[in-house]
């Protein structure tokens, strides 16, 4: 990836507002930027006191809607909001 100063890198919540606003962008305008796009935390059920998706799931379902609101663009990825001890149900890890 090669890109100047004139190139932007807005980081994203990835919020409803935030990919649509990205999907809608001209052409022109995705050329000129790379997002880095924050992997939301797990959702939390607080009656049952469980997570409301592995991270399987949760992984799966925002990696299709980048796929489908970035399409095949670069992106940048930030998994902070991710623990560190998550697991896959390969076992693997983030």
């Amino acid at each position: 990836m090669k890109f100047d100063h004139r190139h932007y890198v807005p980081c994203l919540r990835w919020k409803q507002g935030e990919y649509q606003a990205l999907l809608r962008l001209a052409e022109t305008v995705k050329r000129r930027l790379t997002p880095l796009i924050e992997i939301p935390e797990l959702g939390w059920d607080f009656e049952s006191g469980e997570e409301t998706k592995t991270i399987d799931e949760h992984l799966k379902s925002f990696s299709a809607r980048v796929r489908k609101k970035w399409q095949q663009r670069e992106c940048f990825v930030d998994l902070n909001h991710i623990a560190s001890s998550a697991r896959m149900v390969d076992s693997s890890t983030l």
